[in-house]
């Protein structure tokens, strides 16, 4: 279960709520599978096989893209996955990240129905990305930064559109912030294009002015831990181990939210960022780095600060400006509420994506009620990176 299978299990609620009849295809048994069962939504194991599961080198370092054996498989799962697609009268496709399309896409075009790629990520490889594109019928991307990274060409953009993820409800307010322990906080998986080494940096530079300030960084280590380890010696040779705090995964990464005076997301490349929208949600103002999502969520000087990517000074100043001054952060927060209720809603999203639906079922026709009878299919899948 991560953000994207959060974001699935909304669009189903929302989609039945409006009178679809939203089916979820995954490729194996598990933990997303299982929550969904529990909100009541239709779910369909359809498994491609073992070697299929995972992303990356298989057991003989060959590329599963060229071997035989995982491509006469995929192949297999096309003509089975597109006869169940025919056989339950589906009429559309929905395709979480870029795995899933590479899984599902040519299924559902040998099965003559559309499919949307609801753009969460993507891989470093243009040409990979332009394929998948070029799979599915329309292409939504989580914000415009996203498309920055992914560098449409003039002709293509036709095929793209931005459809923001969203929060189904506000939080209520925490009481005000305590001014004798001043945290800094972010979330998220210690992973090197996370940006914390920036972080603790920034932090660094501040510590002997705000002697109030900690820094907590709430997110299990990715890999081997390598990165954790990294970051764990910066801190010790900045001076401040004392005061960055390594608190690891937690479930509650949203109360600690409402208890810290700043979020901060150091990353060096960020699809959208549901962190920030939940910090603001949370009246927290948010300094973040000037890149994909964050550009789209954050609005510089009104709900936080904009930073360029590993300007640790420029981040210093920051937090520094916003540490000391309470009504500042009062004031950036509660704009940052008002910016989530206005533009971040679930519901939002939900009513976009049932515009893509009708605009993909019907080119060219005005809108009509009977279309709230179609099936949407959608695929839940990892958002691990490849290897």
């Amino acid at each position: 279960m991560g953000g994207l299978q959060a974001v699935v299990l909304q669009l189903g609620r929302g989609l039945r709520a409006q009178g679809w009849n939203p089916l979820i295809i995954c490729p194996e048994e598990g933990a997303f599978a299982g929550v969904a069962r529990e909100a009541d939504l239709p779910v369909l194991v359809i498994d491609p096989g073992a070697a299929w599961h995972v992303y990356g080198r298989g057991d003989r370092t060959a590329s599963y893209l060229f071997s035989p054996r995982r491509a006469w498989q995929l192949v297999r799962y096309w003509i089975k996955l597109g006869r169940e697609l025919r056989r339950r009268g589906v009429t559309l496709l929905h395709c979480n990240d870029y795995r899933a399309v590479m899984l599902a896409a040519p299924a559902a075009r040998l099965a003559g129905i559309p499919v949307v790629w609801h753009m969460h990520g993507f891989v470093p490889s243009r040409l990979v990305n332009f394929t998948a594109a070029m799979l599915v019928t329309r292409v939504a991307a989580v914000s415009r930064g996203m498309l920055g990274y992914f560098r449409v060409p003039a002709f293509f953009q036709r095929k793209f559109c931005v459809i923001h993820n969203g929060l189904e409800t506000l939080p209520e307010l925490a009481p005000a912030v305590d001014a004798q322990k001043l945290v800094v906080l972010a979330v998220g998986t210690l992973h090197p294009r996370k940006g914390y080494e920036t972080l603790i940096r920034a932090f660094a530079k501040i510590s002997v002015q705000f002697r109030a300030a900690e820094c907590h960084l709430i997110g299990g280590e990715f890999g081997d831990g390598s990165y954790a380890r990294i970051l764990r010696w910066l801190a010790q040779s900045e001076g401040v181990a004392d005061r960055v705090h390594f608190r690891g995964y937690s479930a509650n990464a949203a109360v600690e939210m409402m208890r810290c005076a700043i979020l901060v997301i150091p990353s060096k490349v960020e699809a959208f960022g549901m962190v920030a929208i939940e910090a603001m949600a949370a009246g927290k103002p948010v300094v973040a780095t000037r890149t994909g999502g964050l550009q789209d969520i954050v609005e510089h000087g009104k709900t936080g600060f904009l930073v360029e990517e590993d300007d640790a000074d420029d981040m210093g100043r920051r937090l520094a400006e916003l540490l000391s001054d309470p009504a500042r952060r009062e004031s950036m927060g509660a704009a940052g509420r008002e910016r989530v209720r206005g533009y971040f809603m679930a519901g939002t999203m939900i009513s976009d994506f049932i515009e893509l639906y009708r605009s993909v079922l019907r080119p060219g026709r005005e809108k009509v009620d009977d279309l709230r009878a179609a099936d949407a299919l959608l695929t839940g899948t990892s958002t691990e990176p490849p290897a």
